[in-house]
């Protein structure tokens, strides 16, 4: 086998996972985040923008993480949210150190909401009727879900069987939202990991919205 096909056989994985694995995975340390990647950037609105996007169903981009096995113990900040990591294997996130932080912070600064009633996201100091904690809705497995059901119904008065059946309906939404990511193996070397990076992020010509409706407008047409 010549050697240009041995190295093409090192092939990259791709999977997707559900918002609440990734979340999951982040405070249990299996990333890892790079000292070359910016910092903590996104706003409260952005991140609201990308709650909107996944649970309407919208392509949020892959992830670009790759496999490493000698990672020192280190603490890793995810947005607001410190996480402490053990030696040994992990993912260093190459693409999408703002996305996972904006998830994981959603979930844990205490301020991010979900309107039973409307279903929109929100961001607010306290809660209110019909709103739920995102902390809540993310972490489902909780036992602490059917004490906060009991504790706001007799708080505002609200009929139990309709808030439940909302906050179902908002843990079910929020599940099924998913991230897809390209896993780039171990042995590939640091000069083709930043390669990669750099064909996704710097090569193309881009196209903005009006005129790609305008393309899917005629081809739906026949013109």
């Amino acid at each position: 086998v010549p050697t240009w096909a041995q190295v093409r056989h090192q092939w990259v994985q791709h999977t997707s996972e559900r918002v609440p694995t990734w979340i999951r995975n982040i405070l249990a340390g299996a990333y890892r985040i790079p000292r070359f990647q910016r910092a903590w950037t996104w706003t409260d609105a952005q991140i609201l923008y990308l709650l909107e996007s996944l649970a309407l169903g919208c392509n949020v981009g892959s992830l670009l993480l790759w496999e490493r096995y000698e990672f020192p113990a280190s603490t890793e900040h995810f947005g607001e949210v410190e996480v402490s990591c053990k030696a040994g294997r992990g993912l260093m996130v190459v693409d999408g150190q703002q996305r996972l932080s904006a998830l994981v912070t959603a979930k844990d600064s205490g301020r991010f909401w979900l309107d039973l009633i409307d279903g929109k996201f929100l961001v607010a100091d306290t809660g209110g009727p019909w709103k739920a904690p995102l902390s809540m809705l993310l972490d489902y497995s909780s036992l602490g879900i059917f004490e906060w059901l009991d504790a706001h119904t007799a708080c505002y008065g609200l009929p139990s069987e309709r808030l439940q059946d909302a906050v179902v309906a908002g843990v079910d939404m929020l599940d099924h939202c998913i991230i897809g990511a390209t896993l780039l193996p171990s042995d590939w070397p640091l000069e083709r990991v930043v390669e990669t990076f750099r064909r996704i992020n710097t090569t193309g010509t881009p196209i903005n919205a009006d005129d790609l409706a305008a393309a899917l407008a005629r081809a739906e047409d026949g013109t």
